[in-house]
Protein backbone atom coordinates (compact mmCIF):
# COMPACT_ATOMS: atom_id res chain seq x y z
CA UNK A 1 0.00 0.00 0.00
CA UNK A 2 1.29 3.34 -0.44
CA UNK A 3 0.93 5.37 2.49
CA UNK A 4 1.80 9.21 3.02
CA UNK A 5 1.10 9.44 6.57
CA UNK A 6 -0.45 7.99 9.34
CA UNK A 7 -1.35 10.66 12.56
CA UNK A 8 -4.39 11.05 15.52
CA UNK A 9 -6.59 14.41 14.93
CA UNK A 10 -10.42 14.94 15.10
CA UNK A 11 -13.06 13.98 12.93
CA UNK A 12 -14.11 17.00 11.20
CA UNK A 13 -17.59 15.73 8.87
CA UNK A 14 -19.73 12.91 9.50
CA UNK A 15 -21.41 11.72 12.42
CA UNK A 16 -18.06 10.98 14.23
CA UNK A 17 -17.67 14.93 13.89
CA UNK A 18 -15.53 15.91 17.11
CA UNK A 19 -14.44 12.48 17.80
CA UNK A 20 -10.90 11.96 17.79
CA UNK A 21 -9.52 9.40 14.67
CA UNK A 22 -6.89 7.61 13.38
CA UNK A 23 -5.99 8.74 10.11
CA UNK A 24 -4.21 7.01 7.24
CA UNK A 25 -3.40 9.67 3.97
CA UNK A 26 -2.99 7.22 1.09
CA UNK A 27 -0.47 8.53 -2.01
CA UNK A 28 3.00 8.31 -3.48
CA UNK A 29 5.16 7.65 -0.50
CA UNK A 30 6.04 4.70 1.76
CA UNK A 31 5.34 1.34 0.83
CA UNK A 32 3.72 -0.60 3.33
CA UNK A 33 2.39 -4.07 3.97
CA UNK A 34 -1.20 -4.20 5.42
CA UNK A 35 -0.17 -5.57 8.81
CA UNK A 36 2.93 -3.10 9.31
CA UNK A 37 -0.08 -0.47 8.99
CA UNK A 38 -2.35 -1.81 11.41
CA UNK A 39 1.29 -2.39 13.46
CA UNK A 40 1.72 1.24 13.29
CA UNK A 41 -1.67 2.33 14.22
CA UNK A 42 -1.31 0.53 16.94
CA UNK A 43 2.12 2.20 18.39
CA UNK A 44 0.08 5.66 17.83
CA UNK A 45 -2.50 4.07 20.72
CA UNK A 46 -5.38 2.76 18.62
CA UNK A 47 -7.35 0.40 20.47
CA UNK A 48 -10.60 -1.77 20.44
CA UNK A 49 -13.85 -0.08 19.23
CA UNK A 50 -11.64 3.31 17.73
CA UNK A 51 -12.01 4.44 14.22
CA UNK A 52 -9.90 4.93 11.97
CA UNK A 53 -10.80 7.33 8.48
CA UNK A 54 -8.92 6.39 4.92
CA UNK A 55 -8.37 9.58 2.43
CA UNK A 56 -8.91 9.37 -0.82
CA UNK A 57 -7.62 6.56 -2.99
CA UNK A 58 -8.21 3.89 -0.74
CA UNK A 59 -10.69 2.50 -2.35
CA UNK A 60 -8.23 1.78 -5.61
CA UNK A 61 -5.52 0.79 -3.17
CA UNK A 62 -3.99 -2.57 -4.14
CA UNK A 63 -4.26 -4.57 -0.34
CA UNK A 64 -6.94 -2.90 0.39
CA UNK A 65 -8.93 -5.90 1.82
CA UNK A 66 -6.16 -7.19 3.67
CA UNK A 67 -5.85 -4.41 5.76
CA UNK A 68 -9.94 -4.47 6.37
CA UNK A 69 -10.01 -7.76 7.58
CA UNK A 70 -6.67 -7.34 9.88
CA UNK A 71 -8.77 -3.93 11.11
CA UNK A 72 -11.85 -6.08 11.63
CA UNK A 73 -10.10 -9.07 13.44
CA UNK A 74 -9.16 -6.52 15.79
CA UNK A 75 -12.64 -4.76 16.44
CA UNK A 76 -11.98 -1.62 14.77
CA UNK A 77 -14.64 0.67 12.86
CA UNK A 78 -13.61 1.91 9.32
CA UNK A 79 -14.08 5.39 7.52
CA UNK A 80 -13.32 5.91 4.12
CA UNK A 81 -13.54 9.49 2.11
CA UNK A 82 -13.08 9.51 -1.60
CA UNK A 83 -14.19 12.15 -4.55
CA UNK A 84 -15.94 9.07 -6.41
CA UNK A 85 -13.66 9.45 -9.12
CA UNK A 86 -12.47 5.13 -8.97
CA UNK A 87 -15.01 2.10 -9.22
CA UNK A 88 -16.56 0.88 -6.41
CA UNK A 89 -14.19 -1.61 -4.86
CA UNK A 90 -16.44 -5.25 -4.39
CA UNK A 91 -14.95 -4.54 -0.43
CA UNK A 92 -17.61 -1.59 -0.19
CA UNK A 93 -20.30 -3.14 2.18
CA UNK A 94 -17.13 -4.06 5.02
CA UNK A 95 -17.02 -0.78 5.34
CA UNK A 96 -18.88 0.95 8.25
CA UNK A 97 -18.98 4.68 6.42
CA UNK A 98 -18.35 5.93 3.39
CA UNK A 99 -17.73 10.02 2.93
CA UNK A 100 -18.17 11.13 -0.57
CA UNK A 101 -17.20 14.47 -1.81
CA UNK A 102 -19.21 14.86 -4.89
CA UNK A 103 -17.52 16.27 -8.11
CA UNK A 104 -19.87 15.60 -10.51
CA UNK A 105 -18.05 12.71 -11.90
CA UNK A 106 -20.14 9.08 -11.86
CA UNK A 107 -17.59 6.82 -11.87
CA UNK A 108 -18.39 5.63 -8.31
CA UNK A 109 -21.77 3.70 -7.29
CA UNK A 110 -23.24 6.42 -5.54
CA UNK A 111 -26.68 4.77 -5.24
CA UNK A 112 -24.77 2.11 -3.16
CA UNK A 113 -24.70 4.53 -0.59
CA UNK A 114 -26.49 3.72 2.38
CA UNK A 115 -29.15 6.18 4.02
CA UNK A 116 -28.63 7.31 7.51
CA UNK A 117 -25.00 5.85 7.66
CA UNK A 118 -23.00 7.38 4.29
CA UNK A 119 -22.68 10.65 3.71
CA UNK A 120 -22.41 12.55 0.37
CA UNK A 121 -20.75 15.54 0.75
CA UNK A 122 -20.75 19.21 -1.16
CA UNK A 123 -17.57 21.37 -1.25
CA UNK A 124 -19.22 23.66 -3.48
CA UNK A 125 -21.54 26.79 -3.04
CA UNK A 126 -24.23 25.88 -5.62
CA UNK A 127 -26.03 23.66 -3.01
CA UNK A 128 -29.47 23.28 -4.92
CA UNK A 129 -27.19 22.30 -8.20
CA UNK A 130 -25.47 19.61 -6.03
CA UNK A 131 -29.07 18.50 -4.69
CA UNK A 132 -30.30 18.05 -7.62
CA UNK A 133 -27.74 16.12 -8.98
CA UNK A 134 -27.76 13.75 -5.87
CA UNK A 135 -31.53 13.57 -5.47
CA UNK A 136 -31.54 9.80 -6.30
CA UNK A 137 -28.94 9.05 -4.06
CA UNK A 138 -30.13 7.91 -0.27
CA UNK A 139 -26.63 9.13 1.55
CA UNK A 140 -27.19 11.69 4.32
CA UNK A 141 -26.23 15.36 2.52
CA UNK A 142 -23.74 17.26 3.80
CA UNK A 143 -22.28 21.01 2.86
CA UNK A 144 -18.60 22.37 4.12
CA UNK A 145 -18.79 26.11 3.86
CA UNK A 146 -16.38 28.96 5.44
CA UNK A 147 -19.02 30.83 7.41
CA UNK A 148 -21.67 28.10 8.66
CA UNK A 149 -23.71 30.97 10.39
CA UNK A 150 -24.27 32.54 6.81
CA UNK A 151 -26.17 29.61 5.49
CA UNK A 152 -27.85 28.83 8.63
CA UNK A 153 -31.73 29.72 7.25
CA UNK A 154 -31.00 27.87 3.50
CA UNK A 155 -29.29 24.42 5.23
CA UNK A 156 -32.40 24.55 7.80
CA UNK A 157 -34.76 25.02 4.53
CA UNK A 158 -32.99 22.04 2.97
CA UNK A 159 -32.96 19.57 6.26
CA UNK A 160 -29.12 19.06 5.24
CA UNK A 161 -25.78 19.22 7.94
CA UNK A 162 -23.16 22.00 7.52
CA UNK A 163 -19.66 21.79 8.65
CA UNK A 164 -16.88 23.95 8.67
CA UNK A 165 -14.08 23.88 6.10
CA UNK A 166 -11.16 23.36 8.05
CA UNK A 167 -8.39 25.34 6.57
CA UNK A 168 -5.91 24.14 9.43
CA UNK A 169 -2.16 22.29 7.58
CA UNK A 170 -2.22 18.79 8.49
Amino acid sequence: MNIVRIWEGYRRVGVNYGLPVHYVDIGPSIRMEPLEVVKRLRDLGLDLDRWVVFGSGFASEKGAMSLLEALRAVRIHIEVEDDGSSQTPTWFPTVDRWILYWTGKLVFNFGALRPNRDFLVCMDENIEKFLEETSNFQAVKAWVVEEPDKVYEEAKKLGIRVYKKDTREV
